[in-house]
């Protein structure tokens, strides 16, 4: 299989994360895990506020490196499991964008995220891994200045 165009790979990542904007989009109250089940008050929402950044955040990062090259010779997923994982990802996030809104739809797309999420861990590589947590971690302590200065935390 020949080496794919740079063009290719990048319209193939912006289309990616589009769905995955799309898809996280459509999560709604299950970014909000702890005011399902405590009183909304300061801390529930900032501790909430705190996982979404890292749920939208891990699945921006993996969806990435899903709609890229192959880039670890993983036994688990060759070139052709990928796309056809790549194509179911992206034919649940369309199916269900369309749907009203449901229990269903979001459990369904939290699925598609907890997917993409398995596919990616197993297809980057640990570097890419540790690259993403550093980010990580910078992002959250802005998250954590941000809520503190609006009195929330």
């Amino acid at each position: 299989m020949g080496q794919e165009s740079s063009t290719l790979i990048f319209f193939q990542r912006a289309l990616a994360i589009a769905l995955t904007v799309t898809a996280c989009r459509q999560l709604g109250t299950l970014y909000t895990p702890l005011s399902l089940f405590l009183p909304s008050n300061l801390l529930t929402d900032a501790v909430d506020s705190l996982i979404a950044t890292v749920v939208a955040t891990a699945t921006l990062f993996f969806t990435w490196h899903i709609a890229g090259p192959l880039t670890t010779d993983s036994s688990t997923f060759s070139t052709t499991s990928l796309n056809f994982s790549r194509s179911i990802l992206a034919s649940i996030v369309l199916v269900f964008t369309l749907c009203g809104d449901s229990l269903f739809k979001r459990a369904s797309v939290a699925l598609a995220v907890g997917a993409c999420w398995t596919i990616g861990w197993k297809i980057t590589l640990a570097e890419q891994r540790n690259s993403y947590w550093q980010f990580l971690k910078q992002a959250l302590i802005l998250k954590l200045l941000d809520l503190w200065q609006k009195g929330n935390f």
